[in-house]
């Protein structure tokens, strides 16, 4: 019992010696900062390794992801073009290494694929690769290299450059193109519509004719598919001449149809005249007989006193007109013969008497004066109006017309490497019996006669017809013989191909606000003329997207 109290008592002392001392230690402050430091110091270290490695890994990221996305970038433009689309993964890579630096000693190499992107099939290019390497905290801690993997893909599309020879250009006509009837022939050149309608171009009827290509802006009849292929809903089409400044061809001009008139010559000399007076001897019965046998030069006689001749000078005169033919030199008269009388009895003998009137030509001139066909012949600059009457032919250059341009009626006009330019609305005239044959101005024409840059001199080269302003609707129909080499643009007309009209005999391109083909017509004859080009009415261009 008193040992038990004496082990309580001696418990409870201890106890309360023990909070004394902690109590103690509570209230001292010495030595505190050195345990916190002590303390706090893995964390400090650790930390800093964390940060140094967390900024190394940064900058590996960064320049490795750089490095791929420039590098499917480089191979997705490799693979819009044909010609480089088989060396994307070289091209690729190059990019990737020239966009290295601090990891180009412990980067991998790329990996370079194409893949699918969205709805496509192989129209990406991805890029993967990563860098390895061991850092001070982390590779003490873990034992191992940290690394980084990045990858980019860039996807790719192939721009359309659309080209025809049939260009309707209202940009939002519904049914701006219309084939139709029984045409028939072919125009692989391809045709076009850059409206934006719904229904851009409409097909009516079975006609099967072919079109090579078929391009708009907006939809297309899906009867088409059995004239060419189809490309509709394409952006970036437009009219390729709107814009464009035209040449300029001022001198005035005036359109006539010359007479016929047969060609002549003249010649002319100088002359001078003079009169000989001889005797002439025959045996005649005679005056009559002796004027008659002497004019012949017969039955002449050598009487022993014959008179002497005689001669007297004339008159000399400059510039006469002579006969066709005539030579310096020559000489030519007349001659009369009057009978003297009977100068002997036994043979009989008559004497008659010879008045020689001589003209001797000198300096001589001929003149030939060219004759007219009835072909008016014209020359480039402006007319008032040209109203065809005769047989026409035009040399090369640009033809402004301010009024009329009518083809008239069974009368040719014909010519090569020329333009007309229509300054008023609606003032051509193709009738029912035109013969036109004309060959469009070339790009070398444009440029050393009228000073046009070498790229607009391309882009006009093969105009025939540039006709801007005309509203009203054209219809080529009937008998109308129309061969055109080149282009025909009248970009605000409504034009019809209609019943048996024929464009024949060349390749023509035909650019209308709206195009309309139907009846019996042949489309033969539309195509792209020799030494021109098709009508490039643009389509997208290549394209390159970085989507991840």
């Amino acid at each position: 019992m008193v040992e038990s109290s004496f082990m309580q008592i001696r418990g409870e002392t201890m106890l309360r010696r023990t909070k004394n001392i902690l109590k103690s230690l509570r209230n001292c402050r010495s030595g505190n900062a050195v345990m916190i430091v002590a303390l706090g110091m893995p964390a400090l270290i650790g930390g800093t390794g964390y940060a140094v490695d967390t900024a190394q890994w940064y900058l590996w990221k960064r320049e490795v992801q750089f490095a791929v996305d420039q590098a499917a970038i480089a191979g997705a433009w490799a693979m819009t073009d044909s010609a480089t689309s088989a060396t994307y993964q070289t091209r690729a890579g190059q990019e990737f290494d020239a966009n290295l630096s601090i990891t180009d000693d412990f980067v991998s190499e790329p990996n370079i694929d194409l893949a699918d992107y969205e709805s496509g099939t192989d129209n990406s290019v991805v890029v993967t690769a990563s860098a390895s390497q061991m850092l001070p905290f982390s590779g003490f801690l873990t034992g191992k290299a940290a690394t980084i993997n990045v990858r980019a893909q860039a996807t790719f599309e192939q721009g359309a450059s659309y080209t025809a020879c049939l260009l309707a250009v209202d940009p939002s006509a519904t049914d701006a193109f219309i084939l139709g009837g029984s045409v028939s022939g072919s125009a692989a050149c391809g045709s076009g519509a850059i409206s934006n309608a719904s229904t851009a171009m409409r097909k009516n009827g079975n006609s099967g004719v072919n079109l090579g290509h078929l391009v708009s802006a907006g939809g297309i009849d899906s009867g088409f598919a059995s004239n060419g292929t189809i490309h509709d809903h394409v952006s970036n089409l437009a009219d390729p001449f709107d814009g464009l400044t035209m040449p300029q061809s001022t001198t005035p001009r005036t359109y006539t149809c010359p007479p016929v008139v047969p060609a002549s010559t003249t010649t002319t000399a100088d002359t001078s005249t003079s009169t000989v007076t001889s005797y002439i001897y025959v045996q005649a019965n005679n005056a009559s007989q002796s004027v008659s046998r002497a004019t012949a030069g017969t039955n002449i006689y050598a009487y022993s006193s014959p008179k002497p001749s005689t001669t007297v000078p004339g008159t000399s005169q400059t510039g006469q007109t002579v006969p066709n033919g005539t030579t310096a030199g020559s000489q030519d008269g007349t001659a009369t013969y009057v009978d003297m009388g009977q100068v002997l009895s036994s043979p009989k003998v008559r004497e008659v008497k010879k008045t020689f009137t001589r003209t001797t030509y000198s300096n001589i001139n001929t003149t030939t004066t060219p004759g007219s066909d009835g072909i008016a012949r014209l020359s480039p600059g402006t007319y008032s109006s040209i109203v065809v009457g005769c047989q026409t032919i035009l040399n090369p250059g640009v033809y402004v017309i301010q009024g009329d341009l009518d083809f008239g009626q069974n009368k040719s006009i014909s010519g090569s490497d020329v333009m007309f330019i229509l300054e008023q609305a609606d003032r051509i005239k193709i009738n029912s019996n035109s013969v036109v044959s004309l060959s469009g101005i070339t790009q070398s024409t444009l440029q050393s006669d009228y000073g046009m840059s070498a790229d607009d001199a391309a882009k006009l080269a093969g105009m025939v017809i540039y006709d801007p302003n005309s509203t009203e609707q054209l219809k080529m129909n009937g008998n109308a013989t129309l061969a055109l080499n080149g282009i025909i643009y009248m970009p605000q007309r409504n034009i019809w191909f209609n019943g048996n009209s024929t464009a024949s005999g060349s390749c023509m391109m035909i650019v209308g606000g709206t195009l309309t083909f139907t009846g019996n017509n042949s489309l033969n004859s539309f195509c792209v003329p020799a030494g021109f080009s098709a009508l490039d009415f643009g389509g997208s261009s290549d394209s390159v997207k970085l989507v991840s």
